[in-house]
Order: structure tokens, then C-alpha cells, then sequence
């Protein structure tokens, strides 16, 4: 057969004729692969249009959800900018993957480029049945082009290039500008969505300081108070403004200025150790102390400062004065603040109480976006940038702590002294006041007080080194959590791909590993849940006073614990009182009586002799008067080889990996929110039942 078809060939070469040209095909397949799938957030796609906005010079540009009568949303995008000919739609919007912006080629007003290869726009357009582009070109004044794209009609045809497309050309009287127009969304956009989609437009022309003279903005409905929330700036407030620049060099000098304006702390050279082998750069923080007596002196209100910083709050990034994503996005932390802070909580900041931007001061080749546009490729340059960034946090936060052990050290010397001058106060008193006989009695009295008073001390002093031995667990096993969680996710992703590719290569036969390889994403998914309990614990907003919803933080705990109580195979029942109790407290002090009586019962069925199966644990909520009472209890053994009275104290424990620390925990906190615990060895269940009584807030937090 090889050789009839090899004589064929001769044949057609000897008698001169030719096969027909051929050229590659699109399938219309492809839509989905760069449009939904490569840019799988709406708001993503809508800000590379918006970015389009830019690049042709626009001033304004106005995104705009209409809601129709027949419920129906539409989404249309224009702008006053330069707007396209004939030539650059056909030849420039039309073409796929094709960007006629030049890496360095300035426009008209100097901007340079942002465009994103002509890929991102394309999941936007998709949104909806019809994506309808009508362009006024500046240079044909009273012209204006029309191009309709009905998805529907590529859905029923093969290649791309079997859907005719025409460019209506008309006369207008509007000034030059694109308005492009997403009809019939078939995903409608939610609140949800469209606040996400309000603080990326409202931070993309940096709104620090707009140096840009790019105004875009947003009409939908509902979004009046988010707007509010941002436009209003409130950097005056901040305690502080960590202002660090990175030059060509390498040489980062680094400032800090009070909020009376004075410099509190400089230096020149950061690192001349190491210096920073990155591009010029500025990193702009402003740093808030979100309590009252900050505020009793400032024009805002906390409140007002703290809305606004749960919109723009984290470390946002901009090259060529717009924001580059996914930095400073709600939860990404790209310079682990946060995580700092849990490891050393003291004057660090974190995203909730800060405000910050790193500029990229010029185009620089060495760091280079990713194809679909979410942030740069993570190369030693950009590495660089990140270290210089924490650097300079760390270096700040280190001034600032020296600052506060050397006031700390005065208030002690303070303290000291003022006792000493207080007790001699008082003796002069006692001898000019008293007669000899009197003086005896209140002197042996003072000195009782005293000695009670440094008994009090000295158990203190205890307490305070075995919370300080807490804490170190705790910061430690926030890190490992941290780090953790990384792999985790890893592990999760690739038994992901493993499943797809054994389903595709294998068919019916993957069933043989598929139970394991589940097992194994599962076991993973249960490891990045236990990694965010101390993350999640440790968060400092929990630590502030206020009235504290029961409910809420039995159901937070609920969740938190669900993958412990899954693989220990323990039932939680919730058994919840029909009003919402309130309790004058934080939420830290109530998490960590929950936390740890929940941590007990896992315990408790580890024990030698605990029944292995129709294990159940309930948490009840009732109301006594003005109290409100907790009860958590299970049907394991009970309370069992310990004196009653001894489970509450530090180190005692009968499990064989316990530490004795929980109970006591318990009983602290629950005597910090004023209330009273009670345990009973063997209960309503048959295992032991904790009883923590509580009293209610005023008016019951309503």
C-alpha cells in the first residue's frame, strides 16, 4: 500500500499537477478556551476592555449594568477616547490574539500601552448572547462604524470563519469613542460581583493620586455606598505613612512620618548588605491605630476609616499609573502582612489597618505580566520587589517596637516609683492623722493587703509565663499552618489532573485507582482545613470588645472543627435556644471556650475503652433569667482516673497527648466574661457535660 500510494505521488510530481492549498482552521470551540476559560472572572475580562479605554486615550470611561424591564441585564462599556477606523476593527479588534499596542510606542497624551495581547476582552464579549462594538474614529469626525457578534450563530457552525461578519459604516453627530454593548448576560451579575467589580474599577486609576486623567467608573444598581466607601479618602487619619524607594541602583531609603506630619524614624541605605537587584520603585503605607482614643482626636470617626479600609485596605500594585491584579485583592496577601503579624502580633499591620501601593516608577523589560494578565511572572526581579517591600515593613516594624519597650520600661520605673512615693504618702498621712494605738491597726492592716496583693501578683506572674508558653505554640503552629497549607493545595490540584488524565487514558479501567486517588484529594482538602484553624484563631479583630452573637460563634466553630469531627467520625449536634443570646465579651475570649470544650471531646474518644462507633457530641444553648447558659457535652467515657476539682488546673490531663492547658483556658476566659463552668463527670449522654453560664448583654444585644 506504501509503495502504490509513494508511485501516486511520482506520478502527480512527473505530470506537473498540484494539491489544492491548505491552511490551519480555528474550531469555534477555541471562544471557550480563551475567552471563559482563560479569563474565568467576568470582572477580569470587563477591566481589559476598560484597560482598551485607556490605551485609546479616553478620559472617561462608564461601565453601566442595565437591568431591563423583562429582568434581563445588558452590560455596556464606552469611552470619549480615540476610537477605531475600518482598518484597525477588520484588522486589529476582529483578530484574535492580535495586540496593535507596541511595548514602548506611546499615544497621543503619552500613556503607554497596558493591552493585554487581545485575548482578555474576549470573556467579557462572551458574556452575553450579542456583543455589539459601535466606534467613532477621531480621525473621521461625524463617522461612525458597527459590528455585531451573535454568539448563537457560532454555536452552530465549525470554524470560526463560517460566520460572515459585516462593518456598517454611518454618518453620526457624537464626538469621537467606543461603546461596546453585552446584551442579554447569561449569568446575571449579583451584588456580590458587582462590588467586587466597583472596587477593581475604582482602584484601577490610582486612588492615591490620580495622575493618570483616567476616570472610569461604574452605574449599577446598589452601588452608591460602595463608591462612597472609596471615593472617600481618609490618609490624613493614619498614624503613620512608611514611605521606602527603591532606585536603579539597588539602594532603598526608607522613611516614617507621624500623622502630625514629622519624621519619626530614616534611614538611607536599607539592606547595604544585600541590596535589591529589582526595578526602581516606591512603596507608599499608611498605617491606622483603629481604637478610640486615636480617634478621639481626628476628624473621621473609626468607623468611617475602618468601612473604607474593608474595601481598599492591603498593598495594591501599579506599573504605568493603573493597577495591576491580583495585588492587594481581598485575600491575597502578596506580602504576608498578615501572616507577620500572627507570628509577631506587636505594632505590625495588617490589611484590615492599612492602606498601601508599590509603584513601578518605569517600564522595565525584567518584570513581565503573565499571559492572562493576573500579575507578573514570579522571577528574581519580581522577587526582589517583594523582598524590598517586607524589608522595609520589617524594618519599620522594628523602630516601632524598640519605641514601645522603651515606653514600656518607663512605665515600670513609673509605676515603681509612684508605689514607693504612694506608701510613703501614706505613712505620713497615718502618723499626722492617726493616734498611736489606731496606727498599729492600719499599718498590720496595710501590710495583710500587701502581702495579699503580692500573692495576687505572683499568681499572675505564673498565668502570664504559661500564656506566653501558649502563645509560642500558638505563633509556631501559624507558621507551620501557613506553610502547610501550600502543599496541600499542590496535593489537591494534582490528584485533580491525575483523575481527569487516569478518566481519559484508562476509561472504565481507572476505577481501580480512582477510589485512592479520591482518598487522597480528600486527605489533602482535610489537611488545608486543619492548617487554617490557628490562622483563623489567631486573627487580632476577634481580640476587641463589643457584644458577641452566641450563635454565630458556636456555628463559626461548627465549621472550623467540621473536618476534625468528620475523621474522628463524631456527630455534632446543635440544639440552639430560639432567641439570639448576646454576651458582653469578644469573640476571641468566646471561641476559645468552644474551641477547646470541642477539643476535649475529640480527646475524649481517644481514650482507651471509647466506643469507636455512634460517637455524638451536642452543643446547647438555653436562657435562665439573665443568663445564658452553653452546654457541651458527648457519649464517651466521662471524666474518669481525676479529682473533679484538678481538671481545671495547668498540665493535668488524662489523655495520653494531651497538654493540661485546655480546661484551664476555659476557666479563665469564662471568669473574663464574669461567668461561672461547671462540669459533671458523667452527664445527659453518659460522657462528661460542661456547663458554661454567661450573662446575657443589655437588651440582648438587639
Amino acid at each position: 500500500m506504501e509503495k502504490l500510494e509513494s508511485k501516486q505521488m511520482v506520478a502527480m510530481e512527473d505530470n506537473n499537477d498540484h494539491i489544492e492549498g491548505e491552511h490551519l482552521k480555528v474550531a469555534t470551540g477555541i471562544l471557550a478556551r480563551l475567552g471563559e476559560e482563560l479569563t474565568p472572572d467576568p470582572d477580569q475580562g470587563i477591566m481589559e476592555l476598560v484597560r482598551n479605554s485607556y490605551d485609546a486615550d479616553a478620559t472617561d470611561c462608564v461601565i453601566e449594568i442595565i437591568v431591563e424591564a423583562t429582568n434581563r441585564t445588558s452590560l455596556l462599556i464606552s469611552d470619549n477616547g480615540e476610537g477605531m477606523d475600518y482598518h484597525n476593527i477588520k484588522h486589529g479588534w476582529l483578530v484574535l490574539g492580535k495586540s496593535r499596542k507596541s511595548e514602548y510606542l506611546l499615544t497621543k497624551k503619552g500613556r503607554i500601552p497596558v493591552g493585554d495581547k487581545g485575548l482578555g476582552r474576549l470573556a467579557a464579549l462572551r458574556m452575553g448572547k450579542e456583543a455589539i462594538l459601535i466606534s467613532r474614529p477621531a480621525s473621521e469626525p461625524g463617522i461612525e462604524y458597527e459590528v455585531c457578534l451573535d454568539w448563537d450563530k457560532y454555536d452552530t457552525v465549525e470554524f470560526l470563519e463560517d460566520v460572515k461578519l459585516d462593518i456598517k459604516r454611518r454618518v453620526t453627530d457624537k464626538s469621537s469613542g467606543i461603546e461596546i454593548l453585552i446584551t442579554d448576560l447569561r449569568i446575571p451579575l449579583n451584588r456580590r460581583e458587582i462590588e467586587r467589580l466597583a472596587r477593581h474599577i475604582l482602584l484601577l486609576s490610582d486612588p492615591f493620586s490620580n495622575a493618570t486623567g483616567f476616570n472610569p467608573s461604574l452605574i449599577a444598581p446598589g452601588y452608591d455606598d460602595i463608591e462612597r466607601k472609596v471615593r472617600n479618602a481618609y490618609f490624613d487619619e493614619a498614624e503613620y505613612h512608611l514611605i521606602a524607594e527603591v532606585n536603579g541602583s539597588g539602594i532603598a531609603d526608607v522613611r516614617v512620618v507621624d500623622w502630625k506630619g514629622s519624621v519619626r524614624w530614616h534611614t538611607e541605605n536599607l539592606n547595604p548588605e544585600k541590596q535589591f537587584s529589582t526595578v526602581a520603585a516606591r512603596f507608599d503605607l499608611w498605617v491606622f491605630l483603629l481604637d478610640s482614643k486615636t480617634f478621639s482626636s481626628r476628624n473621621a470617626t473609626k468607623k468611617e476609616v475602618k468601612e473604607w479600609l474593608k474595601v481598599v485596605g492591603g498593598v495594591h500594585l501599579y506599573q504605568r499609573h493603573l493597577r495591576v491584579r491580583p495585588y492587594g485583592d481581598s485575600g491575597h496577601d502578596w506580602l504576608e502582612m498578615n501572616l507577620s503579624r500572627v507570628k509577631s502580633p506587636e505594632e505590625r499591620p495588617s490589611t484590615n489597618t492599612s492602606i498601601g501601593r508599590v509603584i513601578l516608577q518605569e517600564a522595565d523589560e525584567r518584570l513581565v505580566q503573565k499571559t492572562d494578565r493576573m500579575g507578573f511572572i514570579e522571577n528574581d526581579a519580581f522577587h526582589e520587589l517583594k523582598r524590598f517591600a517586607k524589608e522595609a515593613l520589617d524594618w519599620m516594624a522594628k523602630m516601632r517596637l524598640k519605641e514601645a519597650e522603651a515606653r514600656r520600661a518607663k512605665e515600670r520605673q513609673d509605676s515603681t516609683s509612684s508605689v514607693k512615693r504612694r506608701t510613703e504618702k501614706l505613712d505620713e498621712i497615718i502618723k499626722a492623722q492617726l493616734p498611736d494605738d489606731k496606727q498599729i491597726i492600719v499599718k498590720k492592716a496595710i501590710e495583710e493587703y500587701k502581702r495579699a496583693v503580692g500573692r495576687e501578683t505572683e499568681a499572675l506572674r505564673e498565668d502570664l509565663q504559661l500564656y506566653r508558653s501558649l502563645a509560642t505554640a500558638g505563633t509556631t503552629s501559624a507558621v507551620f499552618a501557613h506553610e502547610a497549607s501550600k502543599p496541600a493545595t499542590q496535593i489537591e490540584k494534582v490528584s485533580e489532573i491525575i483523575k481527569i488524565r487516569g478518566e481519559k487514558a484508562f476509561g472504565q479501567q481507572y476505577s481501580l485507582i480512582g477510589k485512592q486517588v479520591e482518598l487522597i484529594r480528600k486527605s489533602a482538602q482535610s489537611l488545608r482545613s486543619f492548617a487554617s484553624l490557628p490562622l483563623y484563631l489567631l486573627k487580632r479583630d476577634k481580640r476587641r470588645g463589643g457584644n458577641v452573637n452566641v450563635h454565630d460563634v458556636i456555628e463559626a466553630m461548627r465549621m472550623l472543627f467540621g473536618p476534625f469531627l468528620e475523621n474522628s467520625k463524631i456527630l455534632l449536634n446543635l440544639e440552639f435556644v430560639d432567641s439570639v443570646p448576646f454576651v458582653v465579651g469578644s469573640v476571641a475570649l468566646l471561641e476559645a471556650i468552644i474551641a477547646n470544650l470541642i477539643t476535649n471531646t475529640i480527646n475524649a474518644f481517644k481514650v482507651e475503652g471509647a466506643r469507636t462507633t455512634g460517637r455524638q457530641v451536642t452543643v446547647r444553648t438555653l436562657l435562665s433569667g439573665e443568663k445564658v447558659l452553653i452546654q457541651v457535652m458527648d457519649n464517651a467515657l466521662g471524666i474518669v482516673d481525676i479529682d473533679l476539682d484538678e481538671i481545671w488546673l495547668p498540665g493535668r490531663t488524662t489523655f495520653a497527648d494531651g497538654t493540661g492547658f485546655g480546661l484551664s483556658i476555659v476557666r479563665d476566659a469564662v471568669n473574663d466574661l464574669s461567668g461561672k463552668v461547671y462540669a459533671i463527670p458523667q452527664g445527659e449522654m453518659g460522657g462528661a457535660e460542661f456547663t458554661v453560664e454567661l450573662p446575657i448583654a443589655g437588651g440582648n444585644g438587639a
